[in-house]
Parts: structure tokens; C-alpha cells; sequence
């Protein structure tokens, strides 16, 4: 497919993904459809390399565990990011960090208001499970419950994040399909009702507002009732639109493909997704906490952005959303969060705790807990194809180490230029991008060559960088090409230095 769409077109594909028979409006000054040159700008300014998405991400997750957290739902969420952490990188540090938190709160359920907050924890009880059953025995006891009762846990959407995955982890254990019809109710409740009195629940009362959350002229999603009514000035919550992203992705992740409900979370993540899309700073790649309005709180916010592009991340992994077009959205987004990224893991530039649009405040452990979850997604978008394939060279050394994964195992070649190597891909490859880092800038004048008839050749260069200035790491875009066999040859190095070194040599098909 094209990398350009005309909005149009954009809006005909999300109706016809999401089942609607109109798409969401563009607001007045949404950033177009990105061109190919914005596209490769956008994608060669981001850390496409796995293990440095994987390195910022756990730097957050590092620098915010505290063993005396509590179990509330802004403490849940990071353990949330933790535990999807430990999924995609494997480290059991981050699993039994979960155990160490829900063992320290004898693995109950909080007793916060509104109760749909409550749910938060349970998942992550969930996802440490491993059949001990202490770990999920209060939380499957209070899920149940919820069968008999009411379908009003929902009244408001970042609810729809505490609860619906929590139903659906239960489900997936149980294979009782009663969770999975009550997790549709509550979700039904959100999208076309939300109305009524909520006693004792610490929701407004809504009896006598217009009903339903979603707001089908944008696409997005209002807060609660209160959130549509004149004083809202129509606006749409940031990062509130991001829990519903963020809920659907995870729901959709533990649903089995067979559920007969899955239709519904499907058409609510990729219509979100497109007017999320639309939405996105040109600038920056983030979101505001006022999407209708950005001017009006014009910083870009980081527990919104991350939310969002944790779903769309998982939305282009499940291949739900278009990769060719929410490739860039997402790549942008990372790009634009890891600047608030500090070097010690601290995150900056989140909204506090609350329930509409609103400023910058203190960052919060749910803040941090959505950088983690959004880095622990996108770093699975980038496979590195070359990553343990076979290496040979005639330029001495150890090729092996050019794709090891190991930063620490340094690739020295015989002394001179130019020096080169061939990855074996093992199969033909759509290849677009490419991460080589130099030890001591050792190898940032390179070329880069294909084939796919034998490791001989013919030849084809996807990219020249013989006349490459720029020191340091090299991250490149460049057109999806097929590749089998991929040929690195380094021209030259720094003033003085006639030997090449590298630590890494990755190939990525970006989107």
C-alpha cells in the first residue's frame, strides 16, 4: 500500500474497519497525512532499535519500583507496565518485583472510591498467577461477584481501563464465557448509556444527561456525563481517550479470536486509533490533555501520548491497524515521549491525578506505568532481522559480534579500509531500516548493499553513507527493500584511525 493516504481515503478505511457508516471528523488544523520524506524524517530521528526502546523503558521502570507500594490503581498501572515489561524483555527481576508488591499487599483488592479503581490491581494478580492460587483467589472472588450485579461499574471511561481487562484475564483463565458477557455489558454501559445515580459510588449523578460516552461526529470519547454537558466547553480528555485506547488493547490481548463479543473492541480501538491519528501534534508527535482544544493547554503530555501509543502499537501488532500508516504515528510518538525520559528514568510532563483537561503537574507512579507499557509494545514492532543470523567476512575478527545483541562484544577488523561483512538473513526480507553503532565512531562512513539471488551477488545499494559526516550511532530509513543477504562495508573512520569497530550492526522492517 501507499505510505500517503488522502484523508478521505484514511476516514473510508476506518469506517470500513470499525463498521460505521461515517468516520470520525478532522478537527480545524489536524496534522495531514505525513509524506514520504516526513515519514523518513520522522522514522530516522527515532531509536528503532529494540534493545534501546527496551533500555529507556526499563530505565522508568528502575527508577519508580518501591517496595512499599500501595495497591491502589496509580501504583497498579506501573505494575501493569512492569509486568508487561517482564513479558516482552523476560527478565524475572520484573516478575518478582510484581510478587514482592502483591505479596506486601496479601494480595487483596483496595478498598478506593470509585470501586471500578479497585479492579486495577487485580490484574497484575492475574498476570503473576503461575498456579498459586493465593495470588488471584480475592480478586477472582470480587470479579464474580460482579455477575449477579448491576451493569453500571462503568460511568466513566478511564474505568473502562481498571475493569473490562480484568474480566477478561478471569475469562481466559476460567473459560467461563459469563465473564466475557459481562465484561461486553459494562462495556455496552460506557458506550450508549452512562446515565443515572451512582450512591456510594463517587460518580456524579448523571440521571437525566444525554447518554452514551462515545461521541460518534469525532470519534472520541467524553469522560463521564458531566464531561458533555455546557461547563465541559465540549472537551475531550487526553489521556482519558487513552485508557479506552490502552483498555481495548489489553481486552483484546487475552480475548481468544473465537469471542463472539471481539467485534466490538475491535471497531472501538481502530475508530479511536483514526481519530487519535488525527489528532496527533505535527510537532511533536504527542497528544494534549484537551484534544478539541489543544491551545488550551498546550504542553505535550506524556501519560496520554503513552496510552495511545501503547494501543496503537498493539492495535499494528495484531494487525488490526495499518502498519504503513500507524507505523509513523507510533514511531512519532516514542520519539517524542523519550524526550521527557531523563537519563536516570525520571519522566516529566504528565498530567497529575484527575478527571479532564488540565496542566502539567507532578508525575505520578500510573504515569510512569504507561511509559512503561507503551515501551514495552513498540519495542515489539522492531525485531532486528539480522539479530543472531550468520556473518561471514574476510576482514578478520569476529563477525558474529556485529549481531550478537551484545554491545560488549566488539567487532575488530584487520587494520585498513575498506572492511566489510554479510549477514544471512535466512529467508527473503523486507527490509527499511537500518542501526549501526561504531565503537569510538569506528564505522560511520559505510555502504549498504542487498541481494537475494546468493551471497555473491548481484549487488543493489540501499544506502550510502560513504560521505557520512555524522558521528556516533547511525540510525537510517530507507525504501522497503527484499533482501536476503545484506552486505556492510565501512569506508572509512575517524581522522587517525585506520581500524574498523563495531559494537552492532540491526536490520528492521519499520512498519
Amino acid at each position: 500500500m501507499p505510505r500517503t493516504r488522502t484523508t478521505g481515503i484514511l476516514l473510508a478505511l476506518a469506517a470500513l474497519i470499525g463498521g460505521l457508516t461515517a468516520g470520525p471528523v478532522a478537527p480545524a488544523g489536524a496534522a495531514p497525512a505525513m509524506s514520504a520524506p516526513a515519514v523518513a524524517a520522522a522514522v530516522s530521528s527515532t531509536p528503532t532499535l529494540r534493545s534501546w526502546v527496551l533500555h529507556q523503558t526499563k530505565l522508568v521502570a528502575n527508577h519508580y519500583f518501591s517496595s512499599s507500594a500501595t495497591n491502589g490503581w496509580s501504583w497498579a498501572t506501573y505494575f501493569q507496565g512492569n509486568q508487561a515489561l517482564y513479558g516482552t524483555a523476560g527478565d524475572d527481576a520484573y516478575l518478582n518485583r510484581s510478587i514482592t508488591w502483591g505479596t506486601a499487599n496479601r494480595w487483596v483488592l483496595g478498598t478506593e472510591l470509585p470501586v471500578a479503581d479497585r479492579f486495577t490491581a487485580g490484574q497484575v494478580y492475574m498476570d503473576t498467577y503461575g498456579g498459586v492460587g493465593g495470588r488471584i483467589a480475592e480478586n477472582e472472588r470480587a470479579v464474580t461477584a460482579r455477575l449477579s450485579g448491576d451493569n453500571r461499574l462503568t460511568p466513566f471511561i478511564d474505568g473502562m481501563f481498571m475493569v473490562l481487562p480484568d474480566f477478561a484475564k478471569v475469562r481466559t483463565r476460567t473459560k467461563n464465557q459469563a465473564y466475557s458477557t459481562k465484561l461486553r455489558d459494562y462495556f455496552v454501559f460506557a458506550r450508549d448509556d452512562a446515565t443515572g445515580s451512582f450512591p456510594g459510588s463517587g460518580r456524579p449523578d448523571c440521571t437525566g444527561y444525554p447518554k452514551g460516552l462515545r461521541d460518534p461526529a469525532t470519534g472520541l470519547w467524553w469522560r463521564d456525563c458531566i464531561a458533555k454537558g455546557p461547563a465541559a466547553n465540549g472537551a475531550f480528555w487526553g489521556r482519558g481517550n487513552g485508557w479506552v485506547m490502552a483498555s481495548m488493547a489489553r481486552v483484546l490481548g487475552e480475548l481468544p479470536a473465537t469471542d463472539p463479543y471481539r467485534g466490538d473492541y475491535v471497531q472501538a480501538l481502530t475508530t479511536l486509533a483514526e481519530a487519535l491519528r488525527l489528532r496527533q501534534s505535527s510537532q511533536d508527535g504527542m497528544w494534549r490533555t484537551d484534544l478539541a482544544n489543544p491551545a488550551r493547554f498546550p504542553a505535550p503530555e506524556v501519560s496520554a501520548s503513552a496510552l495511545i501509543a501503547f494501543g496503537m502499537a498493539y492495535g499494528i501488532r495484531a494487525g488490526l491497524l495499518d502498519r504503513s500508516v500507524y507505523g509513523p504515528v507510533v514511531a512519532r510518538a516514542w520519539n517524542g515521549i523519550r524526550q521527557f525520559i531523563g537519563a536516570d528514568g525520571t519522566v516529566s510532563n504528565c498530567q497529575d491525578t484527575g478527571f479532564e483537561p488540565g496542566p502539567i503537574g507532578r508525575t505520578q507512579p500510573f504515569c510512569a506505568g504507561a511509559v512503561v507499557l507503551a515501551g514495552s509494545e513498540i519495542s515489539l514492532l522492531y525485531p532486528d532481522l539480522a539479530l543472531g543470523r550468520p556473518v561471514t567476512s574476510a576482514s578478520g575478527g569476529n563477525p558474529a559480534y556485529l549481531v550478537d545483541g551484545n554491545r560488549s562484544a566488539v567487532w575488530v577488523a584487520a587494520a585498513g579500509y575498506p572492511r566489510g561483512a554479510v549477514v544471512d538473513l535466512g529467508s527473503t526480507r523486507v527490509v527499511s531500516s537500518s542501526y549501526l553503532i561504531g565503537y569510538l565512531d569506528r564505522a560511520y562512513k559505510y555502504r549498504i548493499d542487498v541481494a537475494t539471488a546468493g551471497p555473491a551477488g548481484p549487488w543493489r545499494t540501499v544506502l550510502d553513507r560513504t560521505g557520512n559526516v555524522v558521528t556516533g550511532s547511525n540510525n537510517e530509513w530507507f525504501a522497503d527493500t527484499a533482501a536476503r543477504w545484506v552486505r556492510l562495508t565501512v569506508t572509512g573512520g575517524p581522522s587517525g584511525v585506520n581500524q574498523v569497530s563495531i559494537e552492532e550492526f540491526g536490520l528492521y522492517h519499520v512498519w
